[in-house]
């Protein structure tokens, strides 16, 4: 099953991030109705809810940035604590064109096949600590 979770998160973080546009309907399939996403892209953590709430959190970060890319380095099974992606952002500030390099990442929770909750950390090792999956 651990497996089977890990190719569940790796799908809907290509749909969610990788894919421009945003794969919409992979994120249907992957994610719950009652999905949460958890961002700390501003001052405080935000909370997004369904697959429209994870189209608002990418339009958040389209407004932040002039250009942006997302490459997934690594998924990682994290057993009962869900599954830990990896990311890599490179991105040019929106006015500033003031280029950024970035490493930050994303611990999931899966119920039924399906991704009930996703939660942004900003850097890879904070991810891993919380998981307990220290490098």
């Amino acid at each position: 099953m651990s497996q089977e979770n890990v190719e569940i998160v790796r799908r809907g973080i290509a749909a969610f991030v990788v894919s421009e546009p945003p794969d919409v309907e992979t994120m249907e399939e992957v994610l719950d109705p009652d999905c949460v996403l958890t961002t700390g892209w501003g001052v405080a953590a935000t909370e997004h809810h369904g697959v429209q709430g994870y189209l608002t959190a990418r339009a958040e970060m389209s407004a932040i940035w002039d250009s942006w890319q997302q490459t997934v380095e690594r998924v990682l099974d994290a057993g009962e604590e869900g599954v830990v992606a990896l990311l890599r952002l490179r991105a040019e500030g929106r006015g500033s064109e003031v280029p950024v390099k970035s490493a930050w990442a994303m611990v999931v929770t899966l119920s039924n096949g399906r991704i009930v909750t996703s939660r942004a950390f900003p850097t890879h090792d904070e991810a891993l600590k919380a998981v307990g999956l220290e490098e």
